[in-house]
């Protein structure tokens, strides 16, 4: 099935994350040695992402692989900026609360939304990595 109109239009979509935070980063696997109650008086930031799909559907296992797709392009924009970890480690990955969040439209079933392998995957990474480095520039990374 051609999907060229969905991908045409998904071109031009604005997918910018709704909300960057990073004073609660972490890199993924980081060993923490805070107790629990510790983590919570952080003061808590967070990435949360919004695609919004207008003309197609995306089958579950493409949802799936979209949040993968996201998550990909939130991580290498934070490496990008070598944003840290707040327990001061390694470069940040993303935050102890990140989500995404897709709008499933109508229109063509996708089936698949991997990256670099489908156009709709390479159009989720490329977006929401430029909007979560966006949205960085505009942070004051102090404490």
């Amino acid at each position: 099935m051609h999907h060229g109109a969905a991908i045409r239009a998904l071109e031009h979509l604005p997918c910018a994350p709704g909300a960057v935070g990073v004073t609660n980063a972490v890199r993924a696997g980081e060993l923490i040695d805070r107790s629990p109650s510790d983590v919570t008086l952080q003061r808590v930031g967070t990435i949360n992402i919004v695609i919004i799909i207008t003309n197609a559907a995306l089958a579950v296992s493409a949802m799936v692989t979209a949040v993968r797709v996201a998550t990909e392009g939130k991580a290498a924009a934070l490496l990008a900026k070598r944003i840290p970890s707040w327990t001061g480690r390694s470069d940040a990955t993303g935050t102890g609360t990140d989500a995404v969040v897709i709008a499933n439209g109508n229109g063509p079933l996708i089936r698949y939304s991997g990256t670099p392998h489908t156009r709709i995957g390479e159009l989720i990474g490329r977006l929401v990595n430029r909007g979560v480095e966006r949205e960085l520039r505009t942070l004051t990374l102090s404490p």
